[in-house]
Parts: structure tokens; sequence; C-alpha cells
């Protein structure tokens, strides 16, 4: 039940409306009020779903109960509605009650925990206590801690009402006041607002960190070459320029590295705090790196690859590439910069995104089942193409990365390689190299140092 509690708490607190948060924490601040007009929104959001799987479940309950009775006692169909009315009314009364008691003290004691550990990260836990009481240790006097005299206090309110001491009004001002104190306390210790906020948001929205401990700025800005300098905004880290390898604006509040200088000062002209910069100035590689996969495997479930113009990539997607002279299929699991492109791109969903066609061609290719393209900008990192490694050969050249060549098998029918082949000698891979004075004279191949499979 807590990690439904916990789970539940997170998503409503998740969807408050902006600035609910920052209201909230004016609120406990200012110290014990009758008013609980912020906490209750957050429980009954919490509360709702935890009673109806409970009233659900009581009601299987009953009816299995006033079955079992019916069946012994021989009671009419009317006897029985009557029996589970009266079973079911005071049960589904009292799992209201109950789970409405907890759920509010497990809101207030959670966010009080969130911000009591950042206000002392080296000691977490320490200053909790669980919900109960704590066996004192010998010899030494104990003072009940924050959390036990705040409960000791509402299980008075609630001895009070439910002996009809106090009114429904006057039970829900004490509660407001004993839960904004408690959640008050911990806004002093960990420094006012500000700080419990971010706390807080912390907690919600964990900060996506670098390799050298800063936290990243989301989303962040920044003009990509490949796009003309267009200004593209990342809600992620991304590996545009950088292909493969994640990276991310640092988050000019982080005062830490900012202080100590970590990270990368950005070349950018526009890296800067102006009104017209991307306001940001150093950069960092991102903790989280891209899964290195095998060339032509895809992670699973597939990323959402996005695009210039808000398309979405189709992973895998087809092509019949010139640079093969155009009737070799390859399938890509990344974008690509083929059909002579500066840029990057890729196949993309729907027939109304992106533009219409193959990049550089006014019309589309048939064989393929995509018809959009559109340029990638590295977000998710990881789905860029990757940079080209030259193949070595054994007399030290590098192969071309495609080749033509005309197979005495095949006659007179010219054939375009990328990389290493073994046509005409099997299990000897080779190659066409690049320069005139590198490997044979008259062929310029020579055997390539890779064994097959050829690329």
């Amino acid at each position: 039940m807590q990690k439904q509690y916990a789970h539940n708490l997170v998503q409503v607190l998740r969807n408050l409306k902006s600035g609910y948060l920052e209201e909230m924490l004016k609120w406990a601040e200012k110290g014990p009020t009758a008013e609980n007009s912020y906490i209750a929104p957050i429980v009954e959001g919490i509360e709702a779903p935890l009673i109806k799987d409970l009233d659900a479940e009581a009601h299987e309950r009953v009816k299995k109960t006033v079955q079992d009775i019916g069946q012994r006692k021989n009671l009419s169909p009317h006897q029985m509605k009557e029996m589970r009315a009266r079973l079911l009314v005071p049960l589904l009364l009292r799992i209201r009650a109950r789970v409405h008691h907890q759920v509010e003290l497990y809101t207030v004691q959670e966010m009080r925990r969130v911000i009591l550990d950042a206000a002392e990260p080296g000691e977490k836990g320490d200053h909790m206590s669980t919900m109960g009481i704590v066996a004192p240790a010998t010899g030494e006097a104990q003072k009940p801690s924050d959390d036990e005299a705040m409960e000791y206090q509402l299980r008075d309110i609630d001895t009070l009402y439910s002996k009809g001491v106090i009114s429904e009004r006057d039970y829900q001002a004490e509660k407001a006041k004993v839960l904004s104190d408690w959640l008050g306390l911990a806004i002093k210790q960990i420094g006012g607002q500000k700080p419990a906020r971010q706390a807080l948001e912390d907690f919600l929205w964990p900060p996506v960190m670098t390799e050298m401990g800063c936290k990243c700025l989301m989303p962040f800005k920044f003009d990509v070459d490949q796009l003309h300098n267009k200004t593209i905004t990342y809600d992620e880290c991304t590996d545009i320029n950088m292909p493969g390898t994640a990276w991310c604006a640092i988050d000019p509040e982080d005062e830490k590295c900012m202080a100590n200088m970590l990270g990368y000062l950005s070349e950018d002209p526009n890296a800067n705090m102006g009104e017209n910069g991307y306001g940001w100035t150093r950069w960092d590689k991102c903790l989280k790196q891209p899964a290195k996969l095998a060339e032509g495997h895809l992670p699973e479930p597939v990323p959402k690859v996005v695009t210039e113009k808000g398309c979405t990539c189709i992973l895998p997607f087809d092509l019949y590439p010139d640079e093969l002279g155009g009737k070799q299929k390859v399938t890509l699991t990344h974008c690509t910069k083929m059909l002579g492109q500066s840029a990057d791109w890729c196949a993309v969903e729907g027939g109304s995104c992106g533009t219409a066609g193959l990049p550089g061609k006014l019309s589309s290719d048939k064989r393929l089942k995509w018809t959009n393209w559109d340029k990638c900008v590295g977000e998710p990192a990881g789905f860029l193409e990757p940079p080209y490694k030259p193949i070595p050969t054994v007399q030290g050249c590098e192969c071309k990365r495609t080749w033509k060549y005309e197979p005495a098998p095949l006659g007179s029918t010219e054939i375009t390689y990328t990389g290493c082949a073994d046509i005409e000698s099997p299990g000897t891979a080779w190659c066409a190299v690049e320069g005139d004075e590198c490997g044979n004279d008259r062929c310029r191949m020579c055997l390539c140092v890779r064994a097959p499979p050829f690329f």
C-alpha cells in the first residue's frame, strides 16, 4: 500500500498547476493556520484511486459473506439485500476515514522528508523517525521528534472528534494547523521557500547530470550548423555536432559548477547570458551516454527520434543510395547523410510531415514504403550517422568508401561496392584504395586487414 501511496503522490505533484508548489510552501511557512486549501487537493488526488480499489474489494467481500450467510440461513433476496447494505455502508465509511487519515499524514511526511534530506544531504534518514514510537536508549531522556510530536497531536485531535468534543469544522481546522506547522518547520530548517521548492522539484523532476557532476539546463537552446544555424530547443541531451556523445548546457544556477568553472566554456558567440543569447555559457558531456549497439541493431523499445520539423523518424528504414549505384538496398537504424546530403536526415512517419520525395530529388522511390523525409537534430542522442572510420589495408592504405568494379563472373556488369569485398577471391577481402601511390600501381588495390564478413 505504501508503494501505491508514493506512486500516486509523485503523479499528483507532477501534475499540479504551475506555481502550486510555491503557493503551498508559502502557506506552510506562515506557521499554524486553520486553512487547509493546499494539502487537501493533493490528498484527494492520492486517495481517490486507493478508495476506488478498496471499495471494489469491500463490495466483493461483503457480497461473498452475505451469500454464505444467506445459504446457511435460507434468507430471501430482499433480506440479503438489506444485509449487504447494513454491512457495506459502515465499512465504506471506515475505509474512507482510514485512507484519508493515512494519506494526509503520508503526504506531509514525504514532503518533509524530501526537504530535510536536501537540507542535510550527509545524514539522509537520520532525522526522520518511522511513524510510531521509537524505543528510548538506556539512560537517556528522549524528546519526541517532530514527527512523533505531530502524530501525538493528530491522535489527540482525532480522539476529541470521535468523542464529540469538537465539531467537524474545528476538527479540520485543528488538523490544518498541525500539518502546516509541521511542514513549515522543515521549510525553515532548509532555509526558506526557495531551497524547499528546489528540493521538491529535484525530487519530482530529477535533474539530468553531467560527467563532472553539474546539472543540465533543460530545456536549452543551440544553433545547429547543419541546419544553417537554426535554433533548436533541446529537452534532453543531444549529440548534435558530436555523433554518439551526448552533451548538454550546464544550468547557470548550478552555483558550484559555475564557481569552479566545471565543464567546458562554449566557443559559440551566442552562448551568453545576454538578451539574445542562449542563456548559458558552459557545457559538459552527460553522465548517461547512448547505449553502444551493434551495427544494424536498435534498442528496445525504439525511442522517438525527432526531426527539425517535429516529425518522428522511421527506424529502421530502407534506402537505395546513389553511392551504391541506386540498386543495392541498405537498411538504416540511424539518421544518414547518404544521397549527398551535408545534414543528417531520416525517413519520417506520416504522409504530411517533413518533405515529400527523396533528399536532393523531386520524386520518391516507389520501391520504398516511405514517402517523406526530414533533417535530424540529434534528439535523443545516439541516432546521428556515426563518424566514418577508414578501413585499413595490409599495405597501410585506406579503402575507398565506395568503388566500382566489373566482376568477371558477371560479364560487363558494373557493381558499386562499399568497403571490402571478396569478389573473385573468395575468403580474401580486398578493396580499391585511396591515392595513386598506395597499393598496386595498376589497380590501386590491396588486401584488407579485416577478415570477412565484409563491409
